[in-house]
């Protein structure tokens, strides 16, 4: 069972990835979230949406984090 999981989020990567990050922000999870947040870089979707979690998990930096994610735009 832990390997048919395994397979299933190496075929999108992106969207279950992100989706485990959500449920570590929505938990409070903050160092498995971090964990995940460099995984999740390699793309520009994904990055966006860790982003988004990010400001989330942090609100008091959610000004910063906007500010580095309008420089890439």
């Amino acid at each position: 069972m832990a390997m048919q999981t395994v397979e299933t989020i190496l075929a999108n990567p992106e969207g279950y990835l992100c989706d485990l990050a959500e449920v570590f922000v929505e938990t409070g999870q903050k160092t498995n979230f971090k964990r995940l947040l460099i995984e999740r870089t390699n793309d520009l979707q994904s990055a966006y949406r860790m982003c988004r979690l990010l400001a989330r998990l942090y609100p008091e930096k959610v000004e910063e984090i906007a500010k580095v994610v309008s420089e890439f735009r």
